[in-house]
């Protein structure tokens, strides 16, 4: 299980790091991933995630919710194109659906 997910992370690391890399941003990328794995390890978010009957869409959602402020305009707009739910999330991980 551990290596799927790693296997579905790389890109999204690889993304975020040029991302943060061509924009002089690599600190601030870094809080920002920071925060969300720490929703993402949220006991309540677990259950989120795991539920099929929770909409992807939704989960995203309530992540970029939590992370409120402390998330840039560009760090949410990245979530938005790149996380749950999104069809460029769908494309980068082979259909499959993750944060």
């Amino acid at each position: 299980m551990a290596g799927d997910i790693t296997t579905i992370a790389r890109p999204y690391a690889r993304a975020v790091f040029e991302l943060a890399k061509d924009t002089g941003q690599l600190d601030a990328w870094s809080g920002a991933l920071g925060l969300l794995a720490s929703i993402a390890a949220s006991e309540d978010l677990a259950q989120q995630i795991a539920n099929p009957s929770i909409p992807r869409e939704r989960v995203r959602d309530i992540v970029l919710d939590v992370a409120g402020d402390a998330l840039s305009g560009q760090g949410r707009r990245w979530g938005r194109e790149h996380g749950v739910g999104s069809r460029r999330g769908r494309e980068s991980s082979g259909g499959r659906r993750h944060l």
